[in-house]
């Protein structure tokens, strides 16, 4: 999914992989180093945008969030736990995310290269690793068709409404 996020000077987008969705309580969850610039964003403005496109069905999904960050937390030692060591190696790095460096860097300690990191190695990991939860404000769906476009807004906060919108 892609996760747009406002700054100071403007908007600022890149894709995030989707780690869990609860339907019934509008919350999608996704993983970043704690470290990386979207926590610093998130920290001033917590509203976001989420965006999904299907192509096999031709529809997107576009959703306006308001996020919590979780660091130091059950929620994050809960996401910690069920993350494989492959995805853990990221969170091993000891270069802050956006930094510059002087030549290509592969986003973990180099000693490990193909590698994967023992569990145990693999906790140093643990105080870079940050879940974002996005608890749903609103949806707006829009699928393209050769018949006609369809486009709904499902608004959630501060009370449910549904709204069939002109595409």
């Amino acid at each position: 999914m892609t996760f747009a996020t406002c700054t100071s000077t403007g908007a600022d987008a890149r894709i995030v992989v989707l780690r869990q969705a609860d339907a019934n309580h509008k919350t999608v969850w996704f993983h970043t180093d704690a470290r990386a610039g979207k926590v610093i964003q998130l920290e001033q403005f917590p509203n976001a945008t989420l965006l999904f496109w299907d192509s096999k069905h031709q529809f997107q999904l576009r959703l306006r969030v308001e996020t919590h960050l979780h660091t130091d937390d059950l929620v994050a030692d809960e996401h910690w736990q069920k993350l494989w060591a492959g995805g853990r190696k990221t969170y091993l790095s000891e270069k802050k995310p956006g930094s510059e460096q002087p030549e290509p860097y592969p986003g973990f300690p180099p000693r490990f290269g193909e590698a994967l990191p023992s569990e145990a190695e693999s906790e140093a990991g643990r105080p870079n690793f940050s879940v974002v939860e996005c608890q749903v404000l609103q949806l707006d769906y829009l699928r393209l068709g050769r018949a006609g476009q369809t486009r709904a807004r499902f608004q959630y906060e501060p009370m449910e409404t549904f709204t069939w919108l002109a595409p």
